[in-house]
């Protein structure tokens, strides 16, 4: 592609994801593009670029980029809200409607299958059912003594593939007086059960996304992938011409998680 006599230059890159070589013209990407970013409207980020000629006096134009982005389904679910109260005298054992949200847009996100964790004896006292497509029912089996309860909710989205996420929601059993809720502020019951002074230890090799941004050229679709597909097709020193970028895959290489768990 031949631009011409002349400079190129970024004008305007809300996001600081690109730059443009001064000579040639070739914009390239500085960084991962999120869609779910607030500098990107409707799917589409915009970057504005100045040419400046040799002339005397230079002449100067403008250009304006409009980068589409595609979704992916690259957010886990989760399940609001996170505090639901009930009277331990309640004779209606519905705790509390709950919904799912999800950043990425239809088919990864709604409907959603929500159910109870899978900690042993949840479904002795807990039942979750469905409402509709992005609701469900906390139901409560038996009653309970005045305290904080967390339950364990597991959501998972519609995306293929699809993505889960266990979100506790905090139950507080209260004292309910002259249509007053006295809750307990003591600390949660969790309804799990652990070996005292277990350590687990979990060790993931993250997928690092290597595109080479010296061939980025003037692109209009940015397609996303997944890591293993990323990690195959966009090795180092291949021209990427039409800029695949596999968005947030910017992980740390090894990811360590080191979780106690205690017996409640």
């Amino acid at each position: 592609m031949h631009f011409g006599s002349g400079r190129y230059a970024v004008l305007r890159d809300p996001a600081g994801w690109l730059n443009v070589n001064p000579v040639r013209g070739i914009v390239n990407t500085t960084a991962s593009l999120d869609r779910e970013s607030h500098y990107v409207h409707d799917n589409k980020y915009t970057a504005l670029f100045v040419a400046t000629d040799n002339g005397n006096p230079p002449a100067t134009g403008t250009g304006t980029l409009i980068i589409y982005l595609e979704d992916y389904n690259d957010n886990a679910p989760y399940v609001v809200p996170s505090v639901a109260r009930v009277c331990e005298d309640a004779h209606d054992i519905n705790v509390a409607i709950v919904g799912g949200r999800d950043k990425d847009l239809p088919p990864n996100g709604a409907p959603f299958k929500i159910e109870l964790g899978k900690q042993l004896e949840l479904d002795n006292t807990w039942r979750v059912t469905r409402v509709n497509s992005t609701h469900s029912q906390i139901m409560l089996l038996h009653s309970l003594k005045k305290a904080n309860y967390l339950l364990p909710l597991l959501i998972t989205d519609s995306g293929v593939p699809s993505m889960s996420n266990i979100t506790e929601v905090k139950v507080q059993v209260c004292e309910c007086k002259k249509n007053k809720m006295l809750c307990s502020s003591a600390q949660s019951q969790q309804w799990s059960l652990a070996l005292l002074g277990t350590v687990l230890l979990v060790i993931t090799a993250a997928c690092e996304c290597h595109a080479d941004a010296t061939h980025a050229r003037y692109t209009l679709n940015i397609s996303h992938h997944n890591a293993s597909e990323c990690s195959s097709s966009n090795r180092r020193g291949t021209a990427v011409t039409d800029l695949s970028v596999c968005s947030k895959l910017y992980t740390p290489h090894v990811i360590l998680l080191v979780q106690l768990l205690i017996i409640c």
